[in-house]
Protein backbone atom coordinates (compact mmCIF):
# COMPACT_ATOMS: atom_id res chain seq x y z
CA UNK A 1 0.00 0.00 0.00
CA UNK A 2 2.80 2.01 0.94
CA UNK A 3 4.65 1.64 -2.54
CA UNK A 4 1.47 2.51 -4.30
CA UNK A 5 1.04 5.88 -2.73
CA UNK A 6 4.28 6.41 -3.08
CA UNK A 7 3.77 5.49 -6.94
CA UNK A 8 0.63 8.04 -7.03
CA UNK A 9 3.01 10.88 -6.05
CA UNK A 10 5.57 10.48 -7.82
CA UNK A 11 2.68 10.22 -10.73
CA UNK A 12 1.28 13.61 -10.00
CA UNK A 13 4.89 15.05 -9.79
CA UNK A 14 5.90 13.84 -13.26
CA UNK A 15 2.65 15.18 -14.28
CA UNK A 16 3.14 18.62 -12.85
CA UNK A 17 6.44 18.81 -14.42
CA UNK A 18 4.78 18.66 -17.80
CA UNK A 19 2.08 20.93 -17.67
CA UNK A 20 1.24 20.96 -21.55
CA UNK A 21 0.94 17.05 -22.08
CA UNK A 22 -0.84 16.99 -19.01
CA UNK A 23 -3.59 19.72 -19.92
CA UNK A 24 -3.97 18.24 -23.56
CA UNK A 25 -4.40 14.63 -22.34
CA UNK A 26 -6.69 15.66 -19.79
CA UNK A 27 -8.51 17.52 -22.07
CA UNK A 28 -8.31 14.65 -24.34
CA UNK A 29 -9.97 12.42 -21.87
CA UNK A 30 -12.17 14.53 -20.09
CA UNK A 31 -14.30 14.95 -24.10
CA UNK A 32 -14.36 10.77 -24.06
CA UNK A 33 -15.34 10.17 -20.61
CA UNK A 34 -17.61 13.50 -20.79
CA UNK A 35 -19.68 12.79 -23.62
CA UNK A 36 -20.23 8.67 -22.49
CA UNK A 37 -20.91 9.88 -18.78
CA UNK A 38 -24.23 12.43 -20.69
CA UNK A 39 -25.45 9.75 -22.59
CA UNK A 40 -25.65 6.96 -19.91
CA UNK A 41 -27.27 9.11 -17.86
CA UNK A 42 -29.64 9.45 -20.42
CA UNK A 43 -29.82 5.80 -21.00
CA UNK A 44 -29.64 5.41 -17.35
CA UNK A 45 -32.96 7.81 -16.47
CA UNK A 46 -34.95 6.67 -19.68
CA UNK A 47 -34.44 2.77 -20.22
CA UNK A 48 -32.86 1.49 -16.86
CA UNK A 49 -34.63 3.63 -13.68
CA UNK A 50 -37.61 2.06 -12.50
CA UNK A 51 -40.49 3.95 -13.16
CA UNK A 52 -41.57 6.03 -10.40
CA UNK A 53 -44.45 4.25 -8.68
CA UNK A 54 -44.84 1.76 -6.46
CA UNK A 55 -43.61 -1.92 -7.30
CA UNK A 56 -43.49 -0.78 -10.90
CA UNK A 57 -42.11 -4.09 -12.41
CA UNK A 58 -45.49 -5.19 -11.75
CA UNK A 59 -47.91 -2.72 -13.92
CA UNK A 60 -48.86 -3.98 -17.19
CA UNK A 61 -50.30 -1.81 -20.18
CA UNK A 62 -52.93 -3.84 -22.23
CA UNK A 63 -53.89 -3.43 -25.61
CA UNK A 64 -55.89 -4.72 -28.14
CA UNK A 65 -54.36 -5.72 -31.37
CA UNK A 66 -56.59 -6.35 -35.15
CA UNK A 67 -54.45 -9.40 -36.36
CA UNK A 68 -55.19 -8.54 -39.84
CA UNK A 69 -53.17 -5.15 -39.26
CA UNK A 70 -49.83 -4.22 -38.30
CA UNK A 71 -50.88 -1.98 -35.64
CA UNK A 72 -50.38 -3.77 -32.11
CA UNK A 73 -50.57 -1.00 -29.32
CA UNK A 74 -54.78 0.07 -30.18
CA UNK A 75 -57.37 1.33 -27.52
CA UNK A 76 -60.32 -0.94 -26.21
CA UNK A 77 -63.78 -0.43 -25.63
CA UNK A 78 -65.67 0.45 -21.96
CA UNK A 79 -67.55 -2.78 -23.19
CA UNK A 80 -64.54 -5.07 -23.35
CA UNK A 81 -62.60 -3.19 -20.34
CA UNK A 82 -65.34 -4.48 -17.97
CA UNK A 83 -65.65 -7.83 -19.31
CA UNK A 84 -62.09 -7.84 -19.02
CA UNK A 85 -62.29 -6.54 -15.43
CA UNK A 86 -65.05 -8.99 -13.93
CA UNK A 87 -63.33 -12.63 -16.26
CA UNK A 88 -59.54 -12.09 -15.62
CA UNK A 89 -58.12 -13.92 -12.50
CA UNK A 90 -54.53 -12.22 -12.88
CA UNK A 91 -54.69 -8.62 -11.66
CA UNK A 92 -54.99 -6.78 -8.55
CA UNK A 93 -56.42 -4.01 -10.00
CA UNK A 94 -57.78 -2.81 -14.16
CA UNK A 95 -58.13 1.08 -14.70
CA UNK A 96 -59.21 2.69 -17.94
CA UNK A 97 -58.25 6.17 -18.91
CA UNK A 98 -58.94 8.41 -21.57
CA UNK A 99 -58.00 12.14 -22.79
CA UNK A 100 -59.10 14.99 -21.22
CA UNK A 101 -58.63 18.75 -22.07
CA UNK A 102 -61.43 20.38 -20.23
CA UNK A 103 -61.31 24.75 -20.56
CA UNK A 104 -60.84 25.76 -17.36
CA UNK A 105 -62.40 29.59 -16.26
CA UNK A 106 -63.08 31.38 -13.37
CA UNK A 107 -59.28 32.58 -12.50
CA UNK A 108 -57.30 35.03 -14.25
CA UNK A 109 -55.99 32.88 -16.79
CA UNK A 110 -58.52 30.82 -18.35
CA UNK A 111 -56.59 28.00 -20.07
CA UNK A 112 -57.07 24.15 -21.62
CA UNK A 113 -54.55 22.07 -19.35
CA UNK A 114 -53.52 18.56 -21.01
CA UNK A 115 -55.55 15.78 -18.74
CA UNK A 116 -57.15 12.21 -17.89
CA UNK A 117 -60.64 10.56 -17.34
CA UNK A 118 -59.42 7.71 -15.22
CA UNK A 119 -61.41 4.96 -12.84
CA UNK A 120 -60.72 6.10 -9.53
CA UNK A 121 -58.60 3.45 -8.37
CA UNK A 122 -55.75 4.47 -10.83
CA UNK A 123 -53.65 6.36 -8.12
CA UNK A 124 -54.48 3.26 -5.49
CA UNK A 125 -53.24 1.02 -8.87
CA UNK A 126 -49.84 3.35 -8.80
CA UNK A 127 -49.27 3.34 -5.53
CA UNK A 128 -49.08 7.52 -5.33
CA UNK A 129 -49.60 9.49 -2.60
CA UNK A 130 -51.10 13.12 -3.11
CA UNK A 131 -49.26 16.27 -1.90
CA UNK A 132 -52.42 17.67 -0.36
CA UNK A 133 -55.74 16.62 -0.16
CA UNK A 134 -56.60 12.63 -1.33
CA UNK A 135 -57.19 11.47 -4.48
CA UNK A 136 -59.94 9.96 -6.43
CA UNK A 137 -62.36 7.36 -4.08
CA UNK A 138 -65.23 4.83 -5.33
CA UNK A 139 -67.97 7.34 -4.64
CA UNK A 140 -66.60 9.90 -6.92
CA UNK A 141 -66.90 7.62 -10.03
CA UNK A 142 -70.69 7.28 -9.29
CA UNK A 143 -72.81 8.87 -12.17
CA UNK A 144 -74.56 11.11 -9.86
CA UNK A 145 -71.70 12.02 -7.48
CA UNK A 146 -70.36 15.35 -7.31
CA UNK A 147 -67.78 16.53 -9.79
CA UNK A 148 -63.88 16.43 -8.46
CA UNK A 149 -60.49 16.77 -9.83
CA UNK A 150 -57.12 16.01 -8.60
CA UNK A 151 -54.70 18.64 -9.67
CA UNK A 152 -50.87 17.84 -11.20
CA UNK A 153 -48.24 19.87 -9.47
CA UNK A 154 -47.39 22.22 -12.07
CA UNK A 155 -51.05 22.93 -12.90
CA UNK A 156 -51.27 24.31 -9.08
CA UNK A 157 -48.28 26.11 -9.51
CA UNK A 158 -48.68 27.72 -12.60
CA UNK A 159 -52.61 28.41 -12.48
CA UNK A 160 -53.31 28.88 -8.60
CA UNK A 161 -49.69 30.12 -7.52
CA UNK A 162 -49.18 26.81 -5.27
CA UNK A 163 -51.80 28.08 -2.74
CA UNK A 164 -52.01 25.42 -0.02
CA UNK A 165 -55.77 26.05 0.23
CA UNK A 166 -56.58 25.22 -2.66
CA UNK A 167 -58.20 21.81 -1.87
CA UNK A 168 -62.28 22.36 -1.74
CA UNK A 169 -61.89 25.07 -4.28
CA UNK A 170 -64.53 24.83 -6.92
CA UNK A 171 -63.39 25.30 -10.50
CA UNK A 172 -65.07 25.79 -13.98
CA UNK A 173 -64.05 23.29 -16.31
CA UNK A 174 -65.92 23.26 -19.92
CA UNK A 175 -69.10 25.46 -17.95
CA UNK A 176 -69.43 22.79 -14.94
CA UNK A 177 -68.39 23.23 -11.79
CA UNK A 178 -65.41 20.29 -9.82
CA UNK A 179 -64.15 20.49 -6.59
CA UNK A 180 -60.49 20.12 -5.75
CA UNK A 181 -60.08 17.16 -3.85
CA UNK A 182 -56.49 16.61 -4.09
CA UNK A 183 -52.80 18.30 -5.54
CA UNK A 184 -50.19 15.46 -7.06
CA UNK A 185 -46.36 15.60 -5.93
CA UNK A 186 -44.03 16.90 -7.62
CA UNK A 187 -42.34 14.91 -10.94
CA UNK A 188 -45.53 12.63 -10.86
CA UNK A 189 -46.90 12.02 -14.33
CA UNK A 190 -49.09 9.75 -15.73
CA UNK A 191 -48.85 8.01 -18.24
CA UNK A 192 -45.74 7.93 -19.42
CA UNK A 193 -46.34 7.50 -22.67
CA UNK A 194 -49.38 8.73 -25.02
CA UNK A 195 -51.27 11.42 -22.67
CA UNK A 196 -47.84 12.45 -20.59
CA UNK A 197 -48.27 15.86 -20.17
CA UNK A 198 -51.44 15.50 -18.39
CA UNK A 199 -51.64 17.70 -15.72
CA UNK A 200 -55.34 16.98 -14.02
CA UNK A 201 -57.48 14.13 -13.67
CA UNK A 202 -61.34 13.32 -13.20
CA UNK A 203 -63.30 10.57 -12.74
CA UNK A 204 -64.24 8.09 -15.47
CA UNK A 205 -68.12 7.58 -15.09
CA UNK A 206 -69.04 3.91 -16.29
CA UNK A 207 -72.47 4.82 -16.88
CA UNK A 208 -75.08 1.87 -17.74
CA UNK A 209 -74.71 2.30 -21.23
CA UNK A 210 -71.11 1.10 -21.15
CA UNK A 211 -71.60 -2.22 -21.42
CA UNK A 212 -73.09 -1.50 -25.02
CA UNK A 213 -70.06 0.76 -25.83
CA UNK A 214 -67.50 -0.67 -28.17
CA UNK A 215 -66.28 2.90 -29.46
CA UNK A 216 -62.42 2.11 -28.96
CA UNK A 217 -61.11 4.80 -26.98
CA UNK A 218 -59.72 3.63 -23.35
CA UNK A 219 -56.67 2.89 -22.54
CA UNK A 220 -56.24 0.10 -19.88
CA UNK A 221 -53.21 -0.13 -17.59
CA UNK A 222 -53.30 -2.94 -14.61
CA UNK A 223 -51.10 -4.59 -11.73
CA UNK A 224 -50.10 -8.19 -11.82
CA UNK A 225 -50.82 -10.13 -8.89
CA UNK A 226 -47.80 -11.04 -6.66
CA UNK A 227 -47.64 -14.90 -7.88
CA UNK A 228 -49.01 -14.10 -11.52
CA UNK A 229 -46.24 -13.40 -14.12
CA UNK A 230 -46.58 -11.56 -17.05
CA UNK A 231 -46.32 -14.83 -19.25
CA UNK A 232 -49.70 -16.28 -17.28
CA UNK A 233 -51.13 -13.24 -17.84
CA UNK A 234 -50.96 -12.63 -21.27
CA UNK A 235 -52.27 -16.30 -21.57
CA UNK A 236 -55.53 -15.58 -19.40
CA UNK A 237 -55.80 -12.53 -21.29
CA UNK A 238 -56.00 -14.72 -24.39
CA UNK A 239 -58.62 -17.32 -23.50
CA UNK A 240 -60.87 -14.02 -22.36
CA UNK A 241 -60.13 -12.96 -26.04
CA UNK A 242 -61.05 -15.75 -27.91
CA UNK A 243 -64.47 -16.10 -25.56
CA UNK A 244 -65.26 -12.20 -26.56
CA UNK A 245 -64.41 -13.24 -30.16
CA UNK A 246 -67.12 -16.03 -29.81
CA UNK A 247 -70.17 -13.95 -27.32
CA UNK A 248 -69.53 -10.87 -29.71
CA UNK A 249 -68.34 -11.65 -33.13
CA UNK A 250 -69.21 -8.18 -34.46
CA UNK A 251 -67.41 -6.21 -33.04
CA UNK A 252 -64.53 -8.79 -31.71
CA UNK A 253 -63.27 -10.98 -34.33
CA UNK A 254 -59.78 -11.04 -35.45
CA UNK A 255 -59.33 -8.79 -32.09
CA UNK A 256 -56.53 -9.92 -30.12
CA UNK A 257 -54.95 -8.34 -26.53
CA UNK A 258 -51.42 -7.86 -25.84
CA UNK A 259 -50.11 -7.49 -21.97
CA UNK A 260 -46.88 -5.65 -21.46
CA UNK A 261 -45.04 -4.10 -18.79
CA UNK A 262 -45.39 -0.86 -18.67
CA UNK A 263 -42.02 0.00 -19.54
CA UNK A 264 -42.21 -1.18 -22.34
CA UNK A 265 -44.51 1.25 -24.35
CA UNK A 266 -42.69 3.92 -22.60
CA UNK A 267 -39.11 3.37 -24.01
CA UNK A 268 -39.81 1.19 -26.86
CA UNK A 269 -39.60 3.86 -29.78
CA UNK A 270 -36.12 5.33 -28.31
CA UNK A 271 -34.58 2.14 -27.04
CA UNK A 272 -32.38 1.30 -30.25
CA UNK A 273 -31.99 4.95 -31.19
CA UNK A 274 -30.40 5.41 -27.41
CA UNK A 275 -28.39 2.32 -27.42
CA UNK A 276 -26.33 2.90 -30.58
CA UNK A 277 -25.75 6.41 -29.35
CA UNK A 278 -24.05 5.21 -26.34
CA UNK A 279 -22.41 2.84 -28.64
CA UNK A 280 -21.13 5.74 -30.64
CA UNK A 281 -19.88 7.72 -27.74
CA UNK A 282 -18.21 4.23 -27.23
CA UNK A 283 -15.73 5.06 -29.95
CA UNK A 284 -15.46 8.31 -29.43
CA UNK A 285 -13.43 7.30 -25.86
CA UNK A 286 -11.65 4.35 -27.64
CA UNK A 287 -10.85 7.01 -30.22
CA UNK A 288 -9.49 9.33 -26.58
CA UNK A 289 -7.56 6.59 -25.06
CA UNK A 290 -5.83 6.12 -28.50
CA UNK A 291 -4.79 9.57 -28.98
CA UNK A 292 -3.72 9.97 -25.30
CA UNK A 293 -1.76 6.35 -25.70
CA UNK A 294 0.12 7.99 -28.54
CA UNK A 295 1.02 10.67 -26.53
CA UNK A 296 2.62 8.60 -24.28
CA UNK A 297 4.59 6.41 -26.28
CA UNK A 298 6.04 9.75 -27.84
CA UNK A 299 6.73 11.00 -24.23
CA UNK A 300 8.45 7.31 -23.24
CA UNK A 301 11.33 7.97 -25.94
CA UNK A 302 12.76 11.42 -23.62
CA UNK A 303 12.23 9.34 -20.37
CA UNK A 304 15.14 6.35 -21.52
CA UNK A 305 17.52 7.89 -19.33
CA UNK A 306 14.77 8.18 -16.26
CA UNK A 307 13.64 4.48 -16.67
CA UNK A 308 17.53 3.31 -17.35
CA UNK A 309 18.83 4.49 -13.91
CA UNK A 310 15.57 3.50 -12.01
CA UNK A 311 16.03 -0.15 -13.37
CA UNK A 312 19.98 -0.10 -12.57
CA UNK A 313 18.63 1.33 -8.93
CA UNK A 314 16.79 -2.21 -8.93
CA UNK A 315 13.24 -1.62 -10.04
CA UNK A 316 12.01 -4.78 -11.81
CA UNK A 317 9.93 -4.72 -14.70
CA UNK A 318 6.68 -5.49 -13.02
CA UNK A 319 7.55 -2.27 -10.94
CA UNK A 320 8.22 0.31 -14.02
CA UNK A 321 5.18 -0.91 -15.47
CA UNK A 322 2.84 -0.40 -12.55
CA UNK A 323 5.05 3.05 -12.28
CA UNK A 324 3.66 3.60 -15.19
CA UNK A 325 -0.18 2.65 -14.85
CA UNK A 326 -0.49 4.87 -11.73
CA UNK A 327 0.87 7.76 -13.96
CA UNK A 328 -2.06 6.67 -16.76
CA UNK A 329 -4.54 5.97 -13.48
CA UNK A 330 -3.51 9.75 -11.75
CA UNK A 331 -4.10 11.18 -15.24
CA UNK A 332 -7.45 9.36 -16.29
CA UNK A 333 -8.65 10.52 -13.08
CA UNK A 334 -8.24 14.38 -13.65
CA UNK A 335 -10.03 13.73 -17.16
CA UNK A 336 -12.73 11.81 -15.02
CA UNK A 337 -13.34 14.86 -12.91
CA UNK A 338 -13.11 17.30 -16.09
CA UNK A 339 -15.16 15.13 -17.73
CA UNK A 340 -17.93 15.47 -14.86
CA UNK A 341 -17.86 18.67 -15.95
CA UNK A 342 -18.61 18.20 -19.48
CA UNK A 343 -20.73 15.77 -18.76
CA UNK A 344 -23.43 17.98 -16.92
CA UNK A 345 -23.12 20.70 -19.71
CA UNK A 346 -23.76 17.98 -22.15
CA UNK A 347 -26.89 16.66 -20.17
CA UNK A 348 -28.38 19.89 -19.72
CA UNK A 349 -27.48 20.41 -23.71
CA UNK A 350 -29.12 17.46 -24.21
CA UNK A 351 -32.28 18.03 -22.37
CA UNK A 352 -32.47 21.62 -23.42
CA UNK A 353 -32.47 20.16 -27.87
CA UNK A 354 -34.12 16.91 -27.17
CA UNK A 355 -37.47 16.55 -29.13
CA UNK A 356 -40.33 16.31 -27.04
CA UNK A 357 -41.85 13.41 -27.61
CA UNK A 358 -38.87 11.42 -25.76
CA UNK A 359 -40.37 9.81 -22.10
CA UNK A 360 -39.34 10.86 -19.01
CA UNK A 361 -36.90 14.02 -19.83
CA UNK A 362 -37.94 15.37 -17.05
CA UNK A 363 -36.17 12.72 -14.87
CA UNK A 364 -32.23 12.89 -17.04
CA UNK A 365 -29.79 13.49 -14.81
CA UNK A 366 -26.40 12.46 -13.55
CA UNK A 367 -27.04 10.60 -10.29
CA UNK A 368 -24.81 8.12 -8.26
CA UNK A 369 -25.26 4.96 -10.82
CA UNK A 370 -23.43 7.67 -13.63
CA UNK A 371 -20.67 8.90 -10.95
CA UNK A 372 -20.43 5.44 -10.47
CA UNK A 373 -20.16 5.12 -14.73
CA UNK A 374 -17.55 7.81 -14.59
CA UNK A 375 -15.06 6.33 -11.94
CA UNK A 376 -15.20 3.13 -14.19
CA UNK A 377 -14.96 4.13 -17.39
CA UNK A 378 -12.26 6.25 -15.72
CA UNK A 379 -10.07 3.51 -14.78
CA UNK A 380 -11.08 1.29 -17.84
CA UNK A 381 -9.55 4.30 -20.00
CA UNK A 382 -6.41 4.37 -18.12
CA UNK A 383 -5.94 0.41 -18.10
CA UNK A 384 -6.46 0.77 -22.23
CA UNK A 385 -4.25 3.93 -22.73
CA UNK A 386 -1.78 3.18 -20.03
CA UNK A 387 -1.11 -1.01 -20.88
CA UNK A 388 -0.06 -0.64 -24.22
CA UNK A 389 2.83 2.18 -23.47
CA UNK A 390 3.72 0.31 -20.12
CA UNK A 391 4.29 -2.74 -21.94
CA UNK A 392 6.13 -1.08 -24.43
CA UNK A 393 8.77 -0.08 -22.33
CA UNK A 394 9.40 -3.31 -20.58
CA UNK A 395 10.12 -4.69 -24.25
CA UNK A 396 12.57 -1.73 -24.68
CA UNK A 397 14.32 -2.94 -21.56
CA UNK A 398 15.90 -5.89 -23.32
CA UNK A 399 19.50 -6.73 -21.06
CA UNK A 400 21.45 -5.19 -18.34
CA UNK A 401 24.15 -4.75 -20.27
CA UNK A 402 22.21 -2.21 -22.35
CA UNK A 403 21.30 -0.68 -19.24
CA UNK A 404 24.98 -0.43 -18.05
CA UNK A 405 25.79 1.25 -21.61
CA UNK A 406 23.08 3.71 -21.36
CA UNK A 407 24.33 5.15 -18.07
CA UNK A 408 27.56 5.55 -19.21
CA UNK A 409 26.85 7.30 -21.95
CA UNK A 410 24.84 9.41 -20.00
CA UNK A 411 27.67 10.40 -17.72
CA UNK A 412 29.71 10.61 -20.20
CA UNK A 413 27.40 13.38 -22.35
CA UNK A 414 25.66 14.89 -19.31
Amino acid sequence: MATLGQDIRYALRVLGKNPRFTAIAVLTLAIGIGANTAIFSVVNSILLNPLAYSAPERLVAIFTHEMDKGETRNATSAADFLSWSERNDVFDNMTAARPWAPVLTGNDRPSQPPGLKASVSLFELLGVAPLLGRTLVDDDGSPDGDRVVALGYGLWQQNFGGDAGIIGRVLKLDGESHTVVGVMPEGFRFPPFWASEAMIWAPLVVGPDAATDHSRSLRIFARLRADVSLKQAQANMDVIARTLTEDQPRTNTNIAVNVEQLREPVVSGVRTSLVALLGAVGFVLLIACSNVSGLILSRAAGRRREIAVRAALGAGRARLVRQLLAESVALSMLGGAAGLGVAYAGVDLLVRLAPGEIPRLDEIGIDLVALGFTLIVSVVAAVLFGLFPGLQVRLDRVSQTTISDTIRNDRANP
